[in-house]
């Protein structure tokens, strides 16, 4: 608020305003919409100042009523995140799935598929310990922001990739998802997985972790399990 209240003070000064009482309405209009080219977050903020401002002006009997409640908010579109369709979630899958010969292949196949399926935060994926997950039981530990913890459901066809991959890398405990030489992966390491992606998938879209996460928070992952589980049926190892 105090930085807005000094955008108000330099505007006044602009317009050589040096009394409250010569401070009309129409100096809220300009003021909030169209001093320094405001976003349109600015200027809600700045609709919120004046009101909350002329306020405590009345409180304080500085002016006889607050004029800045006639001052509407401005109309901010709701957004609607990018997400993968369902076939192009399959064919991501699909391209890391056929990618999936050896230790890299088959951590990235794993990054898709609990990014895709779980929806965990970029910070949280790479912080998951190998301690932090029970295939046996198809239970996952996250650790969001703020040491805050949730426990996941795994997937029964995502607990098999997973155990496989485990097998691979031949480790019990430390970070799950590695580099080669055995390092935790970093978010520059997810870029690139994403990277390398882009133009084998056909995906018309920027692709990169975030992008999974609103995949998951739609519906499409459940239409997708069927797919995922023809495919790890198709080509599990007791075959």
């Amino acid at each position: 608020m105090p930085s807005r209240i000094n955008e108000f003070q330099h505007y006044l000064q602009d317009q050589n305003i040096k009394s409250i009482k010569k401070i009309h309405y129409k100096h809220f209009v300009t003021f909030a919409g169209d001093f320094q080219n405001p976003s349109i977050h600015v200027t809600k903020s700045r609709v919120w100042m004046l009101r909350q401002f002329y306020h405590y002006l009345t409180l304080q009997g500085h002016v006889p009523k607050n004029i800045a409640l006639k001052l509407p908010y401005p109309k901010i579109e709701t957004t609607v995140p990018d997400f993968l369709t369902q076939d192009e979630l399959n064919r991501l899958i699909n391209y890391f799935a056929g990618q999936a010969h050896d230790l890299i292949g088959l951590r990235n196949l794993v990054i898709i598929l609990l990014l895709g399926f779980l929806g965990i935060r970029t910070s949280a994926l790479i912080g998951i310990n190998i301690e932090d997950v029970d295939v046996t039981s198809g239970l996952l530990w996250v650790y969001e922001k703020g040491r805050r913890h949730h426990t996941l459901i795994l997937p029964h066809c995502v607990c098999k990739i997973v155990e496989k991959y485990l097998r691979v890398i031949r480790l019990k405990k430390g970070p799950l998802l590695i580099t080669q030489k055995k390092k935790r992966i970093s978010a520059r390491t997810l870029q690139d997985v994403f990277k390398t992606s882009a133009d084998c998938t056909g995906i018309d879209k920027k692709l990169h972790a975030r992008l999974c996460r609103h995949t998951a928070a739609t519906h499409l992952n459940v239409h997708s399990s069927p797919f995922l589980i023809r495919f790890y049926e198709f080509y599990s190892p007791g075959r």
